[in-house]
C-alpha cells in the first residue's frame, strides 16, 4: 500500500470501559495488521472521563493507537465525522466500541473496496450476558469501510443521536457504489442500555419513528441535493508517550 493507501479504523466510545478492550483486541489482531503497518486505530471518546482514564491504562498494549477526546458530548455520529476528518489513510472504517471484529474483517473489506465506495459489513448479533449468537446474517447500515475522499464529498453522517447511518445509506445509495462483504465479519453486541435497546432510542421509540418518517420522505434527485454540511466536534488528541 502507498503512503496514504492504508486503513484508519474509527471507533466511537462512550461509557465503554467494560467492553472496549475486547473490541480493540479484535482490531489489533486483524490478519492484515499483523502483516502491514499501514493502519491506525482512532478512538473518539465522546467526552467521557472514565473511558479516557481506562483507555490510557491499556493504550501501551496497542500499536498505532490514537485517542481523541471530544470537547463535548455530541453522540456517536458527530464523533464519527470528527474521526473521519482526523484520519490519515484513504480507507476509513466505522466501528463501535461494543462490537468484535473477526480476524479477516479488514482484508475482506479491502478485497471489495476497489469496486465500491462503501463496503457494508455483514454481522451476527450476540447477547452480552451469555455470548449466544443469533444465526441470522445481517448487513450493517453504517458499519463498514468507506473511501474517505468519496464519502466526505457528501457530508458524512447527519448530526443525529440515532438513525444517521440509515439516513446516510438512503441519501447516497443512488450516487455511490455500495457493496458488502462476502461473509460475516463482525459480531454485534446486544445489551441493556445500548442505543438499540434504551427506552428513548429503541426500535419503535418516538424518536426513532420520527427519524424513520424523515428518511422515508426525503428525496435526493441530484448529487447536489444529497450533499449536506458536515458537522464535527472539536477535540484534544491525547498524548500516549
Amino acid at each position: 500500500m502507498g503512503k496514504t493507501s492504508g486503513v484508519s479504523v474509527c471507533i466511537t466510545a462512550y461509557k465503554a470501559t467494560r467492553f472496549i478492550k475486547e473490541c480493540l483486541d479484535s482490531v489489533a489482531n486483524q490478519s492484515l495488521f499483523l502483516k502491514s503497518d499501514n493502519y491506525e486505530i482512532l478512538v473518539g471518546i465522546d467526552n467521557d472521563q472514565e473511558t479516557l482514564r481506562y483507555l490510557q491504562t491499556i493504550a501501551p498494549q496497542y500499536k498505532n493507537l490514537r485517542l481523541l477526546m471530544m470537547d463535548s458530548n455530541e453522540g456517536t455520529y458527530i464523533t464519527t465525522n470528527t474521526l473521519f476528518e482526523a484520519a490519515k489513510y484513504d480507507y476509513v472504517v466505522r466501528f463501535d466500541a461494543d462490537d468484535i471484529m473477526q480476524e479477516n474483517c479488514i482484508e475482506e473489506a479491502l478485497a471489495k473496496i476497489g469496486d465500491c465506495d462503501y463496503v457494508r459489513f455483514k454481522f451476527h448479533n450476540f447477547y452480552e450476558t451469555d455470548k449466544v449468537r443469533w444465526h441470522d446474517v445481517l448487513i450493517a447500515h453504517g458499519i463498514g469501510m468507506f473511501k474517505r475522499n468519496t464519502i466526505r464529498e457528501y457530508g458524512y453522517f447527519r448530526p443525529w443521536r440515532i438513525a444517521a447511518d440509515t439516513e446516510l445509506l438512503h441519501r447516497l445509495r443512488d450516487f455511490i457504489r455500495i457493496g458488502s462483504t462476502e461473509g460475516v465479519v463482525f459480531e454485534r453486541r446486544v445489551y441493556d442500555g445500548s442505543l438499540t435497546t434504551a427506552e428513548k432510542t429503541k426500535q419503535q421509540s418516538q424518536l426513532r419513528n420520527y427519524y424513520a418518517y424523515v428518511i422515508k420522505n426525503s428525496k435526493y434527485i441530484s448529487v447536489i441535493k444529497a450533499t449536506i454540511p458536515m458537522v464535527t466536534n472539536t477535540y484534544q488528541e491525547v498524548s500516549l508517550e
